[in-house]
């Protein structure tokens, strides 16, 4: 590790791990108990690493702001409700890297 670099910090979401499973099932659980169409696997990919509100203005496919607003609260709720941590798994090697930047006296956050 060069060791210029005294503090490291990291994202977690797509970074330290892949949450895009939770967040496309979060999504299309979202669509559905608001009535609104069936979403893909792919579209909501798509949509990942986009302000949340812009991403469900996408995939709704409409201007209408009420109804974005709905499809993001009900987002976030089924989120912070179900969380999905079954979905959720770690990037392969990681816990390994992160364990070498903290014995080397790197600050994590």
């Amino acid at each position: 590790m060069n060791s210029n670099i005294d503090t490291l910090i990291l994202d977690f979401d797509g970074t330290i791990a892949d949450t895009r499973w939770s967040i496309v099932s979060t999504m299309k659980a979202a669509f559905r108990e608001l009535g609104q169409r069936e979403l893909t696997d792919q579209e909501v990919i798509a949509t990942i690493g986009i302000p949340l509100i812009e991403g469900v203005r996408i995939l709704a496919k409409s201007d209408n702001m009420e109804l974005v607003q709905q499809l993001t609260g009900k987002y976030r709720e089924i989120y912070n409700t179900e969380k999905n941590y079954n979905t959720v798994t770690i990037f392969p090697e990681v816990a390994d890297t992160l364990k070498k930047a903290h014995e080397s006296g790197m600050k994590l956050a």
